[in-house]
Order: C-alpha cells, then structure tokens, then sequence
C-alpha cells in the first residue's frame, strides 16, 4: 500500500512540474514585445499570470489579435494594457468588453459604432478620447 501512495505522490509531483514548465515566466520585456498572438500562447501568457500571481498582462507589442485570441484574453483576471492595438473588430471588442478587470485600449485609432458601444459599456476599459463618450 506504502508503494502505491508513494508511486501516486511521485507522478502528482510529475504533473505539477509539468504544469510549472508550461507556464514558466518569460521576461515581461519579451511579454510587451509580442506583435502577433496565436490563440493557444494567448490561454499560455493567460494560464502563466494566473499561475505565477501576475495580475497585470502588458502586451503594449501587440498590433492585431484575433477575435480567437481575444477570448483567451479576457479570461485574465487583471488588467490587460494593449496600447499597440489601433483597431478591433467587433467580436473582439464584445469579447474584451466582457473582461472583468481594467482594459486598457488608448492606442486605437479605428473604431465601429458598434465595437465602441460594447467596449463603453465596461466601466473599466479606458479608450483614446475619439471614442470615449
């Protein structure tokens, strides 16, 4: 019985590293570097601040994010500083409009009617003034 208790701590042990080596930090420079996020790193940057107690993810790089990658990032629970970011598309911004910690969107310079309804009605995102109303 002792065997098999001490053969289950091992391989829980094995999965808890596992766990670590995936959402290892890197660098938060390397962090605001990224300009393009694929759908599985955004869930990994997402997993990694949960699990390494980061509460803020700043990807000021980021130029474009997919409508996919958009809802891995409003998973975060913190802030998300996306200053590169200069347009949305709607679904993304419905999706970012969901998250419930400060989003912050000041680099936008194109916008729709209906992304900036969705993104306003979050007391919490901060948007350029063109589209603050």
């Amino acid at each position: 019985m002792r065997y098999v208790a001490g053969i289950l701590v091992v391989l829980l042990a094995l999965c808890l590293l596992k766990e670590a080596w995936e959402v290892w930090p890197i660098d938060d420079a390397q962090v605001r570097a990224i300009t393009t996020l694929w759908t599985p790193e955004a869930y990994r940057l997402v997993k990694r601040s949960w699990f390494w107690g980061r509460s803020d993810l700043y990807l000021d790089g980021l130029n474009t994010l997919s409508d996919e990658a958009a809802k891995a990032l409003a998973q975060h629970n913190g802030d998300l500083w996306l200053y590169g970011l200069t347009t949305l598309s709607d679904e993304a911004a419905k999706v970012l409009a969901q998250h419930k910690g400060g989003l912050w969107l000041k680099g936008l310079t194109a916008l729709s009617d209906e992304a900036a309804k969705a993104l306003r009605a979050n007391p919490y995102t901060h948007l350029p003034n063109a589209f603050s109303r």
